[in-house]
């Protein structure tokens, strides 16, 4: 988390340039023709290499690509690096629907429907306040209460008004610039307009609305932080810098277990997140698989997944199971040996010469069912 460095450019890459070929005699020529033609795989795969550190998609930084063409649109219009950080896992099934991981942000697409931006810090993701030693203010339920609604008449302008009205420049003499980090999150280039409006509500897609005043962190007072539903705001009083905090990274530290502070694990001890890409208790609508291994692609699932995990291949001789209604273990009761002795798995059941080809229902009034059932 945190360990790879933001620039504050953007690295342009260009490809070799090609040597111009040199009029010969016509015996060298053919001699060079003729080397040139073993020569060639070695060229292919030179320009092979070129071409793959061309890929605007794939970062070496963290080893991931964005592959899937909805992420990459929404990442090249919403300021790329310097908005989400760089890619930190593949796309995934996560909590019914597909996301990707990033530094700091998650992206997040549900069925049809366009790409947006996760509420990071919702109760059931990453609601802390404590992480890695620092302390950020938690969310403040007065202020959340007077959140403009989205089926406000007026919500476009009521929403900015309220992160102009809680997001300041300056608290306590500090010249902490978080309502200018907000509102030029998105340049007029980026958004391709400048209205300030429509450029304020792609702010707000990145951001989310303030969920808390700022606030000094207690152990240490050259940090001032500002809470909003997407990202923490960090002023650090020694750089007189402002910058969101890469937050996806600790929530994938806490899904995978690596890298994870201890104080964000003693405060998710009962969050189903917890090390849940490797303990086998991915939550619902949820499909890791590979999306925190390094690589190309799409994550694809992986053994962890226990719906995937093949059957057992020794007898079981005792049922263990639970009441559903008083939660009363029952232990000690003899179940079916799955392997006939010797080892021999069960054969499948004989098939059954009906009409309904298996199926257990009765068909009242159809003689050649019912004759046979009854």
């Amino acid at each position: 988390m945190g360990e790879y460095l933001l620039p504050g450019w953007l690295v342009s890459f260009s490809l070799r340039g090609r040597a111009s070929a040199t009029r010969l005699p016509s015996l060298v020529m053919a001699a060079s023709m003729l080397l040139a033609s073993f020569a060639s795989p070695v060229a292919s795969f030179a320009q092979a290499q070129d071409q793959s550190q061309v890929d605007a998609r794939a970062f070496t930084q963290t080893g991931f690509r964005i592959d899937r063409d909805s992420f990459w649109d929404y990442f090249s219009h919403r300021g790329r690096i310097s908005t989400f950080g760089y890619p930190v896992s593949r796309d995934f099934q996560f909590e019914g629907c597909t996301a990707q991981f990033f530094q700091r942000l998650i992206l997040q697409q549900c069925g049809t429907n366009g790409v947006g931006t996760m509420n990071l810090l919702d109760d059931g993701l990453l609601p802390y306040t404590h992480m890695n030693g620092s302390t950020f203010p938690a969310s403040d339920s007065f202020l959340t209460a007077l959140t403009p609604k989205v089926s406000d008449s007026n919500y476009a302008s009521s929403i900015l008004g309220f992160v102009r009205t809680n997001a300041v420049d300056t608290f306590d003499g500090q010249k902490v610039n978080f309502q200018s980090t907000f509102f030029n999150t998105i340049s007029a280039d980026v958004g391709g307009t400048d209205d300030p409006n429509i450029l304020g509500l792609l702010d707000l897609e990145i951001w989310g609305a303030p969920t808390s005043k700022p606030a000094y962190d207690p152990s240490n007072h050259n940090f001032i932080y500002q809470r909003f539903q997407r990202g923490i705001m960090h002023y650090d009083a020694t750089c007189g810098c402002t910058q969101g905090l890469l937050l996806a990274d600790y929530l994938k530290a806490l899904i995978t277990g690596q890298n994870l502070p201890g104080d964000l694990a003693a405060q998710a001890a009962n969050s189903p997140l917890l090390r849940s890409a490797t303990n086998g208790k991915a939550p619902f609508g949820t499909s890791y698989g590979n999306a925190f291994v390094q690589g190309n692609g799409s994550a694809t699932a992986g053994v962890q997944e226990p719906a995937l995990l093949p059957l057992p291949t020794t007898p079981i001789t005792t049922l263990t199971t639970t009441l559903p209604t008083t939660g009363v273990p029952l232990t000690g009761v003899p179940s079916t040996t799955l392997l006939l002795p010797g080892g021999t798995p069960l054969p499948p059941p004989p098939p059954v010469s009906s009409p309904d080809y298996g199926l257990s229902m009765f068909l009242w009034g159809q003689p050649n069912t019912s004759d046979r059932d009854l």
